[in-house]
């Protein structure tokens, strides 16, 4: 917590940016960093002490995403040893204009995907808005989250593996998200 309360002290002397507020912070959790950006990072740590030394000063609350020299990403302290220990550094990181514009489930839209991932059978759009709080969901809006083929069938669908795969992403952003202070 120290450093966050040495960062809110600079921002008010103007010293450093604003800190982005809770909402902010919890919707840089969905941003889609299961690969690698193209491109120029924007900086990178070339040793785990630089990292463990210039992380909280360099990229602190911005929303920049890691990757080691392997690709992978480094969300937490693990990651970042598992780079040391199998030399994978330097670890590059992107700032958030690297990454596609966010597309965050509304409670609706995660109901109706929860409804459709607890199970293997068909259902028709009328089923999955039986599950309370499901709202409006529409086939077209709960495929343009998951993306191309992620649901099979006519009137009546579910997941594809792709479709599993997807959401099982976004609940895993959810609950990043819900960790946000």
């Amino acid at each position: 917590m120290l450093n966050l309360s040495r960062r809110r002290m600079f921002a008010a002397a103007g010293l450093a940016p604003p800190i982005p507020n809770k909402t902010q912070r919890r919707q840089w959790e969905f941003v889609d960093d299961r690969v690698e950006p193209l491109g120029a990072a924007d900086g990178e740590f070339r040793t785990h002490i630089e990292w463990i030394n210039k992380a909280s000063s360099w990229i602190g609350l911005t929303g920049a995403k890691c990757f080691d020299a392997k690709g992978r990403r480094c969300r937490r302290g693990a990651d970042f040893a598992r780079a040391r220990d199998e030399n994978a550094f330097p670890v590059r990181f992107y700032g958030l204009h690297h990454f596609p514009e966010l597309d965050i489930p509304t409670k609706g839209q995660f109901v109706a995907l929860e409804a459709l991932a607890s199970t293997d059978s068909y259902l028709s759009i009328r089923e999955v808005q039986a599950h309370a709080g499901a709202g409006h969901a529409t086939w077209h809006k709960l495929e343009d989250l998951l993306g191309d083929d992620s649901l099979e069938g006519g009137q009546r669908k579910r997941l594809t593996h792709k479709g599993r795969a997807a959401a099982s992403f976004l609940f895993d952003c959810r609950r990043r998200a819900s960790y946000v202070y």
